[in-house]
């Protein structure tokens, strides 16, 4: 992707996983409902910081966000959810809770607020 700046301020990460992993696009025809036209079941901040997946946990009804920081500088993730959670708690990407320290993130209404190093990867387990 042609850019002015870094490729950090380009956001080249994020471009280039759009290109690679275009949005699925399913049309339906309008009808009555109780969502909006437009809904999102989690948003991120900031840009720099990507979802890479969601899922249900697999030995428990908590929900699993994989994310990671894609600028190589340390961010502060505001996870925002449509419900409130009730716990967010760090986990290993095998969901054992042995590879890291059981760290609990601060919840604020909907968001749940995460600190991330420069390229780290980290595994949530929300609970709603």
């Amino acid at each position: 992707v042609p850019h002015q700046g870094s490729w950090q301020d380009a956001d080249a990460t994020r471009s280039g996983a759009e290109f690679n992993e275009p949005l699925l696009l399913k049309s339906e025809p309008s009808h009555a409902g109780q969502l909006a036209t437009s809904y999102s079941v989690l948003e991120v901040a900031p840009s720099s910081v990507t979802v890479e997946s969601v899922k249900k946990a697999e030995d428990s009804s908590e929900y699993i966000v994989r994310l990671y920081e894609t600028a190589d500088k340390p961010a502060t993730a505001v996870l925002n959810f449509t419900r409130t959670p009730r716990t967010a708690r760090e986990t290993d990407m095998m969901e054992w809770d042995k590879f890291v320290p059981s760290t609990s993130f601060a919840i604020k209404g909907t968001k749940v607020i995460v600190p991330v190093r420069p390229f780290e990867v980290k595994t949530i387990r929300v609970g709603f």
